[in-house]
């Protein structure tokens, strides 16, 4: 497993040609806006589900409002003009070949037919059982001339693992980011599965808020173990959930190490669009007596918009500085959510309060050194004494494979102080 990762960070470099040597370990350089949302104008999703042991299905979701709708005549109805290109990479010695690449045509009309605002589609690839692959998926809108690559870990490297499990809406639609609204119904289809039984586990626990960079304490999540089970029965291979509260974890794995975990947020996740939400956030740069203030008693929204007035001067400056501190939150959200909303992770934290690095450097494990998968946030100018980093390493979960925690340290108090201090005093914090 743990090569395979590596081949992954590798293919990140590697991308362009068809084959290339790989020698030992190197680190990716200089991804730059690689968390930041309005650095790229597409955004599309995807999902990819193991239908057999020689098939997998790839499933798109592409926001419309980001694709251009163009027609030849004024007869015609307007119509999308995307393609989407893949190809599936694996290791083979020291370099790393093409196994096999498509193209897909979405040429959808504008008629009324777009669902919930996007276009939703799937694709199958090639894959046999007890395989890793990675897939580079090129999204491009022809009529607008704009593209964007996306690299994803295929792993059917066991009937256990979470691609082996579609879960969807009640309408049949893949839950691309695997998360609920609470009180909804999911789905969960899984046609390879063996045993005709379900272990399905919630936990409710509360997910806490990391501690500062320079702290001695480290982030600690729940786990499915301590919360509620029960077994659940298929029938023509699913079953259906009624998802309340917490998180979902579903294997047919004895020893319970893989499986799909579903989460349960509000319904307007990842935006920040609830006051407790607002107000919770907020303890990043407040005071443990202005926090309690302002999550406390009634009216959230009036003490919310009181510290920012403070902080901003007047009204027009704490929107501004309101627009981007929740935008942070929102890009977290996106990028970072596993069982925890993203802005409660590491990164997230990190994200919210520094803002987008300069430039972000991942480095694969390295089994031979037994060192996980990093990624090296820069905040600053490269060899100056005065730039600031953060290193978070790759933990091992049965849930996500975006667990990545901070290497904590004393030395960030000061930055960390300064930070909060800028926001306090109606600055943006970015380097």
């Amino acid at each position: 497993m743990r090569v395979f990762y590596q081949t992954i960070c590798l293919l990140a470099i590697c991308l362009i040609s068809v084959r290339c040597s790989v020698k030992n370990t190197t680190i990716d350089s200089g991804l730059k806006g690689l968390y930041d949302f309005e650095s790229t104008y597409l955004h599309p999703e995807f999902l990819a589900y193991h239908v057999d042991d020689q098939l997998t299905d790839i499933h798109y979701k592409i926001d419309a409002s980001e694709i251009l709708f163009s027609r030849e005549s004024t007869t015609e109805p307007f119509r999308s003009n995307v393609q989407i290109k893949y190809e599936i990479y694996k290791p083979e010695g020291d370099s790393i070949i093409v196994l096999s690449s498509g193209t897909n045509k979405v040429s959808q009309a504008f008629d009324g037919s777009v669902n919930y605002g996007v276009l939703l589609g799937k694709f199958s690839v090639a894959l046999e059982a007890e395989n890793q692959a990675a897939l580079k998926i090129v999204v491009r809108d022809d009529n607008r001339g704009t593209s964007v690559s996306t690299l994803m870990t295929l792993d059917k490297s066991s009937i256990y693992v979470r691609q082996n499990f579609l879960p969807t809406d009640n309408e049949g639609i893949p839950l691309f980011r695997y998360q609920v609204v609470g009180g909804h119904e999911a789905i969960v289809r899984c046609d390879r599965c063996l045993a005709n039984d379900l272990k399905i586990y919630r936990n409710s626990d509360e997910i806490k808020l990391p501690p500062p960079p320079f702290s001695d304490s480290r982030l600690e999540f729940p786990s499915h173990q301590s919360g509620l089970n029960m077994d659940l029965p298929m029938q023509d291979k699913q079953i259906e959930l009624n998802l309340t509260k917490g998180f979902y974890f579903i294997t047919q794995a004895e020893d319970e190490s893989a499986g799909l975990t579903l989460t349960v947020q509000d319904t307007y996740f990842p935006e920040v669009a609830e006051y407790n939400v607002m107000a919770e956030s907020l303890r990043y740069i407040t005071s443990r007596t202005e926090y309690e203030n302002i999550t406390t008693g009634h009216n959230e929204r009036k003490r919310i918009e009181e510290f920012w007035i403070e902080c901003g001067g007047d009204k027009d400056h704490a929107r501004e500085l309101i627009r981007t501190y929740y935008r942070r939150i929102q890009e977290a959200n996106l990028y970072f959510s596993h069982i925890a909303p993203g802005w409660k992770t590491d990164r997230g934290l990190v994200h919210t309060v520094f803002g987008n690095p300069k430039k972000i450097y991942r480095s694969p494990s390295n089994p031979d050194w037994n060192t996980p998968e990093t990624e090296v946030w820069l905040y600053g100018e490269e060899d100056n004494i005065n730039s600031l980093t953060f290193t978070f390493r790759k933990v091992d979960s049965p849930y996500t494979d975006k667990h990545f925690v901070l290497n904590r340290d004393h030395v960030y108090k000061t930055d960390w102080e300064r930070a909060v201090t800028s926001w306090r005093n109606g600055r943006i914090y970015t380097e």
